[in-house]
């Protein structure tokens, strides 16, 4: 008897993200924050960056990034259209081997090393590894073994993340390093007029932040498929684990306005034992935004 798990491993660098479902109830609002800002992300902070601070919007009237993707990749791989749940472009080809040597040592490295053997040269710098998903395959009669990896991938846009699941890349591996096939969303994007101030205020960015944790009152919903249902479970220490520039998606005006914000990378640790990790986006400024 054989049978294939999915293990989703994180990515603990300045771009991951996770997911958590958040409720509310719990910590007062004056008892000291449990976030811990380690040096790492606290020079990120401090420091000047080259990430734009011009409020994005998404052209969905137009779709020519997509097709210009497409005629990329047409040059080298067999590609196809899906429209499942978000328009995608899947692509594939035999016999392109991929350098995993250094998938465990140095997953960056090796995360964009694929990208430069699989992807158009350019859009090498416009993606970041987000994650990366092993599939086991389990039996009986041999020993467990890993059968195929997922690189999965965010684009950059103006020096920031796209926080949306429409600008998305993934690449399949086999154990062996042979790439297997692809898939891309990508949208049209461009900068306005409008611009948000995003001067290097570290104390501003920690309240931010710990107002978003208090706002849920330090507290999660576990969505148990085991338990068949949700608890709702305190959280005793947050542990950021990386930071990134980031545009995220907001109803202020239209579903397709982009705003800058900052993304962390969690480590959180619950009453009950557990961790979790997710992604937390917040505003550079609680006056930045509306709520």
């Amino acid at each position: 008897m054989k049978f294939a798990l999915l293990n989703s491993l994180a990515i603990a660098a300045c771009f991951g993200f996770f997911v958590a479902c958040s409720a509310d109830s719990g910590t007062s609002a004056d008892t000291e924050s449990p976030i811990v800002f380690d040096d790492k992300i606290v020079n990120y902070l401090s420091s000047p960056r080259s990430a734009s601070s011009s409020v994005a919007v998404i052209e969905e009237s137009s779709n020519e990034t997509f097709k210009e993707m497409k005629s990329f990749l047409s040059e080298k791989y067999k590609v196809k259209e899906s429209r499942s749940y978000v328009d995608e472009i899947w692509f594939e080809k035999d016999s392109v081997q991929i350098d995993l040597s250094e998938l465990e040592s140095d997953r960056d490295k090796c995360a964009k090393g694929i990208l430069a053997a699989v992807m158009p040269s350019q859009y090498v710098d416009q993606y970041r590894i987000i994650s990366i998903d092993k599939e086991w395959l389990f039996s009986m009669d041999e020993e467990s073994r890993i059968t195929e990896y997922t690189f999965n991938y965010v684009r950059v846009f103006e020096g920031r993340v796209i926080r949306n699941n429409k600008n998305n890349l993934s690449i399949y591996v086999d154990a062996n390093g042979f790439f297997k096939s692809g898939d891309v969303a990508i949208q049209d994007l461009k900068t306005t007029a409008e611009t948000v101030a995003v001067e290097s205020n570290l104390d501003e960015y920690k309240t931010s932040l710990d107002s978003i944790y208090r706002e849920q009152s330090y507290s999660v919903v576990l969505c148990s498929m085991c338990k068949r249902g949700e608890e709702k479970v305190q959280i005793n220490k947050v542990i950021l684990t990386g930071v990134a520039d980031a545009y995220c998606s907001f109803d202020k005006d239209s579903a397709n306005r982009l705003e800058p914000c900052i993304s962390y990378t969690t480590k959180e640790i619950l009453a009950n034992g557990d961790t979790i990790g997710r992604v937390i986006d917040a505003p550079y400024s609680r006056m930045s935004w509306d709520k």
